[in-house]
């Protein structure tokens, strides 16, 4: 039973058919003596948690970058090329950086040299799913290919410290000067 831990329900499965057929377990099913320990078998059972999906990709970085992850994140850790980007993630670009990130609805953001990103949300997982992006430009510069729209509600924003702007479809630049970072994020 302990190599059951872990494994798909299919194995776990196939061991229960395996005990069942068992001459003690046999007879305790038939008595109903069984329910009660296939009950604590299940409850004893490793919940899987899913991984928080990705909503972008690395694919070229120059220089130096680094992502923070989460609210709580205090040291951030060097960038390379494929890594996961997931929501709430802070992008960071040194003086002699930049990256290009792939999104998953084909966006593509450039991220120049000294440029903070942070990801506040990304919902964009396939053709069927309304997009809602929201990216807040801490400082720096960004220049954003978006693709176009995927429904009639679909929203791609991009915040600073001074402004606020949705798009649709568009390729557009971002420069957001470090002397007004402030209340975008």
């Amino acid at each position: 039973i302990a190599e059951s831990r872990g494994k798909p329900s299919i194995y776990r499965a196939v061991l229960l058919r395996r005990l069942l057929q068992a001459p003690k377990i046999k007879a305790m099913a038939e008595s109903g003596k069984i329910l009660i320990l296939l009950a604590l078998w299940q409850l004893s059972a490793p919940t899987v948690l899913a991984a928080p999906a990705s909503v972008a990709t690395v694919v070229s970085i120059a220089g130096r970058a680094s992502v923070r992850r989460g609210a709580e994140a205090v040291a951030a850790r060097a960038l390379a090329v494929n890594d996961s980007l997931l929501a709430g993630d802070v992008v960071a670009t040194a003086t002699d950086g930049s990256l290009k990130l792939l999104f998953t609805d084909d966006t593509i953001i450039d991220l120049g040299s000294s440029s903070q990103l942070k990801i506040d949300q990304y919902e964009a997982m396939n053709a069927a799913v309304e997009r809602k992006a929201l990216l807040s430009v801490l400082y720096g510069k960004l220049r954003a290919l978006v693709t176009k729209a995927i429904g009639p509600t679909s929203k791609f924003e991009v915040r600073t410290a001074t402004a606020y702007m949705g798009v649709r479809g568009t390729e557009f630049i971002v420069n957001a000067p470090r002397e007004y970072q402030g209340g975008g994020a």
